[in-house]
């Protein structure tokens, strides 16, 4: 019904409160897709461009972030999504019927502790006095992000284990926090063992809270994937940083340079004395009235005309 009003509307806010129309149904019927379409379609009417000039307009673009960042969270593209919750103002943050301030701080919290790096997350998490409200909703996730930005893993996974039952019920994160909280997890072990060239397991076992045999299952796909550069001694239960000769890297990366820069010199050289001397490559084709095949040599050479 609401598309088929397109026709009928003769301005840019007109286009807008129709798209807000279109983007709560297609969140109840699950089409995420087409929040994300209707949400660039009311982002590019000059009614959005104009926003900061009506307290209205900075209402409605709230709105129109809080959905498309919860269409990119159920599309599990969770920095996409962390971004668009943390554009979201405190003051015009009212959408009842879809999500709640608090809701925006859970979820724009959790995507960005899964997604940033630790200068992200102090720029624009901690460091951020918009978003610094919304967090003041949850205190507890407010202490996860400080906490896991300080490096204190063990009281921050705690706090975060504590608060998964109850995220649980929530209708649409509860598919995504065995997803986030894994990567949130990932990431605390890529930054707790990236400045060691050794670690004890066993006190890396501690400070997780879980014991060493899983710590080294969590850290096998790790190493497999790239994210940690190390080896395990099982038998000595320690894992070592892969030792990189700094010197002959970047030996290998300047004669790697050299030999592209000659490469492309030698060929510029070759194009120039073409154009010299008038000389031009061109492919021979096969007649049109001929059935035989075309030479093993496809190129001839041949001086232009100076007139």
């Amino acid at each position: 019904m609401y598309t088929r009003a397109r026709d009928h509307c003769t301005s840019a806010k007109h286009i807008v409160s129709l798209c807000l129309n279109i983007i709560k149904v297609s969140v109840l019927l699950g089409n995420w897709q087409q929040v994300l379409n209707y949400y660039s379609k009311a982002e590019a009417t000059s009614e959005m461009t104009e926003a900061a000039k009506s307290q209205t307009n900075q209402e409605t673009a709230s709105r129109l972030k809080c959905a498309a960042g919860l269409a990119e969270m159920e599309n599990r593209k969770y920095k996409n999504a962390a971004r668009l919750f943390l554009q979201t103002s405190f003051d015009n943050c009212k959408f009842p019927d879809l999500l709640s301030p608090y809701s925006v701080a859970v979820y724009g919290g959790l995507c960005a502790l899964a997604s940033f790096d630790r200068q992200d997350l102090h720029s624009k998490v901690i460091g951020s006095s918009s978003f610094k409200q919304f967090l003041e909703l949850e205190p507890q996730l407010r202490d996860v992000i400080v906490q896991f930005h300080q490096s204190k893993y063990t009281s921050c996974l705690k706090i975060l284990d504590s608060m998964r039952d109850n995220l649980m019920l929530d209708m649409y994160l509860a598919d995504h926090i065995a997803t986030l909280y894994a990567q949130i997890r990932s990431k605390a072990l890529i930054q707790y063992f990236s400045p060691y060239m050794s670690v004890d397991l066993h006190r890396m076992a501690a400070a997780f809270n879980t014991d060493v045999t899983s710590l080294e299952n969590e850290l096998t796909p790790l190493i497999l994937d790239g994210q940690i550069s190390a080896r395990i001694d099982s038998h000595a239960k320690v894992i070592y940083a892969r030792e990189m000769d700094q010197r002959s890297a970047v030996f290998q990366k300047t004669l790697e340079v050299g030999e592209t820069y000659l490469l492309r010199t030698k060929a510029l050289l070759v194009r120039s004395l073409l154009q010299k001397h008038n000389i031009s490559i061109a492919h021979s084709g096969v007649d049109k009235g001929s059935d035989s095949e075309p030479s093993g040599d496809s190129t001839t050479k041949r001086p232009k005309s100076r007139f």
